[in-house]
Order: C-alpha cells, then sequence, then structure tokens
C-alpha cells in the first residue's frame, strides 16, 4: 500500500514492462500481477482473476464450462490470459492446461503448457472426458457394442445393425472398425 490507498506497482519496470498503477481490494499480499500483453489497462492476478481499468475484478461469464471476461473489447478465455501473462507465449502446439481437472481453477499455480494429447490424457485421469455409455449422448451400452461386433463377425451387415440400434451408418462403421468403443473388448 502507498499512503494508505490500495494501490499495486505491477510490474517491477524491466527492459520489457512498464509499470501499471492499478487500484486492487482484497488480495492477499502473496498474489502477483502481471500485464495483459495488447490490453495495456489490464492486469492478470496468480490468483486466477483479470481485473480491469477500473481496478476491480471482472466478473464475465462461463462459455464453454472456462470462465471469460472481455479484455479490450475482445472476450478471452481466463485461463489462456492467465498462462500468456506470466508464463508468455504458448510453445508450438501446446494448450493451456489445468492440473487438477477443474476448468473454473484459473490459479496460476493450477495451470501449465501441455500438448493436446498431454491434455486429453489429464482428462480422462481426471474423469472429466466421459467415453462409452457413461456419456448423455450415448445410444448404446457396452453390451449393445459387444453384440453388434458378434453379430457382424456371424456375416449380418452394417446397414441392418444400424436399423435395429437406431444408430447412423457412419457411427457403425467407425465401431465396426474401432475408431469409437475401443475400450469395449
Amino acid at each position: 500500500m502507498v499512503g494508505g490507498d490500495p494501490l499495486l506497482f505491477c510490474p517491477e519496470p524491466g527492459a520489457n514492462s512498464r509499470a501499471v498503477r492499478v487500484r486492487v481490494w482484497g488480495f492477499s499480499a502473496l498474489a502477483s500481477f502481471a500485464p495483459i500483453a495488447g490490453a495495456p489497462r489490464y492486469i492478470a492476478c496468480s490468483e486466477g482473476y483479470i481485473i480491469g481499468p477500473s481496478g476491480r475484478v471482472l466478473k464475465g461469464a462461463i462459455r464453454k464450462g472456462y470462465h471469460a471476461v472481455s479484455v479490450s473489447g475482445r472476450t478471452r478465455d481466463v485461463h489462456r490470459v492467465i498462462a500468456e501473462s506470466f508464463m508468455g507465449s504458448a510453445p508450438e502446439g501446446t494448450q493451456v492446461a489445468h492440473s487438477d481437472g477443474d476448468p473454473l481453477n484459473n490459479k496460476l499455480s493450477n495451470l501449465r503448457w501441455a500438448t493436446a494429447k498431454e491434455n486429453m490424457a489429464d482428462q480422462f485421469r481426471h474423469g472429466t472426458r466421459i467415453k462409452g455409455e457413461g456419456h448423455p449422448r450415448a445410444r448404446l451400452t457396452e453390451a449393445d457394442v459387444r453384440k453388434i461386433r458378434e453379430n457382424l463377425a456371424a456375416g449380418m451387415t452394417q446397414a441392418s445393425q444400424c436399423r435395429e440400434y437406431g444408430v447412423s451408418i457412419q457411427a457403425m462403421w467407425a465401431l465396426a472398425n474401432g475408431k469409437t468403443w475401443r475400450h469395449v473388448v
């Protein structure tokens, strides 16, 4: 605090940054702050928040399961802004991954750069990626898949199985060729 006023200076002036002064209320002394590239009046907080020009935390909305806020007239995902502000631009072929699997936990300590494959593995490990009959739009059960595979092996056509089970020919082809339902043996 400077002169009793809750003002923070962020970041320390250096070769690639300039001091930004913002009024911030209610943050712990352990929080770090970084300027947001392309948005000089906005600041990213390591606690997972974006602070606007007024010094207040931006509320935003939930978009596709992630917090999103308007930064300089553009809607941006908070996790992406936090990661880029503190960890720099995304390395080629990476995306932001949430270590705990909670897409609403945007704390810097919870974010990291990961490949799409690593991120997908995390989703299965956390249980946030649903497959098979646990998916809300699944039309088949694992028992159905086993029976369809038996029928196809016995010489029945994919078209007849589509009619019997109410799925598209594309879905049946993917099942028959091991593109989907690979986890069912």
